[in-house]
C-alpha cells in the first residue's frame, strides 16, 4: 500500500498506556444528534431564540426583531430577564448536545467492548452496572480506559480527526486541540469544539466559546 493511500492509524494511546481501538463515526450522526437536542428543547417550550422586541418603520406600524448583546443594553427589564433565561438555556442546551455528543462518539467509535474482568471488578467494588448494553460501554469507556479529562478530550479529537480520514496521533490531536476555531476538515471542527466543550469547563483545557443562538436569528429581524 502506497503511502498516500495507507489506512490512518486507529488506534489512541492513553495517558496509562492503554489502546483503545477507534473507528470512523459518520459526521451527520453528531450534527443529526445535536439537531435532535435542539428540536427536544424547542418542543419543551425553552427559551431557546432571543427575546424579541419592535422597531418603529419610517412609514409606520412596527417591526419585530431578536435581541442581540448591544440591543439588550437599553431593553426593557422584562426583556432583560428574557435574554438572561434565554442565555441560559443555551448553557444547557449546549452541555446536552456535549453530553450526547461524546456518548456517541463512543459507542459508535470504539470498538472495544466491556471486558468480564472488568465487569468482575465492578462487582467486587459493589460498583452496579447498567443492563443496557450502550450504557454499559460508556460506563466501561469511561470508567476504566479514558480515566482523566485530558484523555477525554484528546479521545475526542481522536475521533473527529479519524471521522475526517486524517492520521490519529500525539500532533495532529495536539494541532486540532490547539485550533478549535479551526475546521479540521468538513464538520469536524466545530464537533471536536462541541465534544471538548464539557469537559474543557472542568479546567482541563482553555476554550474560548461565545454562546450561539439558532441560525438565522442572531441579533437580527424575525421571520
Amino acid at each position: 500500500m502506497t503511502e498516500k493511500n495507507k489506512e490512518p492509524n486507529r488506534e489512541f494511546v492513553t495517558s496509562t498506556g492503554k489502546v483503545i481501538h477507534l473507528q470512523p463515526v459518520a459526521n451527520r450522526l453528531f450534527t443529526d444528534a445535536q439537531a435532535t437536542v435542539e428540536r427536544e428543547f424547542v418542543d419543551a417550550e425553552k427559551p431557546v431564540e432571543p427575546p424579541k422586541y419592535e422597531v418603529p418603520l419610517a412609514g409606520g406600524g412596527t417591526k419585530e426583531w431578536y435581541h442581540d448583546e448591544t440591543s439588550i443594553k437599553t431593553a426593557t427589564d422584562e426583556e432583560k430577564e428574557a435574554w438572561k433565561a434565554h442565555q441560559e438555556c443555551l448553557d444547557e442546551l449546549k452541555t446536552e448536545q456535549n453530553e450526547r455528543t461524546i456518548v456517541m462518539a463512543i459507542v459508535e467509535g470504539v470498538l472495544d467492548e466491556p471486558t468480564d474482568e472488568w465487569k468482575a471488578r465492578m462487582e467486587y467494588y459493589g460498583t452496579k452496572l447498567p443492563d443496557n448494553p450502550y450504557d454499559l460501554k460508556v460506563r466501561f469507556v469511561t470508567y476504566e480506559l479514558l480515566r482523566t479529562p485530558e484523555d477525554m478530550v484528546s479521545f475526542s479529537a481522536a475521533v473527529m480527526l479519524l471521522s475526517a480520514g486524517m492520521e490519529v496521533d500525539q500532533a495532529a490531536i495536539e494541532a486540532a486541540m490547539a485550533s478549535f476555531r479551526h475546521s479540521v476538515r468538513g464538520a469536524a471542527g466545530p464537533l471536536l469544539e462541541s465534544l471538548a466543550k464539557t469537559l474543557a469547563g472542568r479546567g482541563e483545557a482553555e476554550l474560548e466559546l461565545q454562546p450561539g443562538v439558532p441560525e438565522g436569528t442572531s441579533g437580527g429581524e424575525t421571520e
